[in-house]
């Protein structure tokens, strides 16, 4: 959970430079994508490292 908040603020402000460059709205959704995407794929990458979770009845 740590991680979402400084995933969403460096998407956020992604977004923003690339709309204050005036680029289209394809590269402005990337530039807010990019980062959710990588850190969705290291905390995936991180998980799973950990092996399956089993649940005690």
């Amino acid at each position: 959970m740590r991680e979402k908040p400084d995933a969403f603020a460096e998407a956020m402000a992604g977004a923003a430079q690339a709309a204050l460059r005036g680029q289209g709205t394809a590269q402005v959704v990337s530039a807010a994508v990019t980062p959710l995407t990588q850190r969705a794929r290291d905390n995936r990458e991180r998980l799973e490292g950990r092996g399956r979770r089993r649940w005690k009845d």
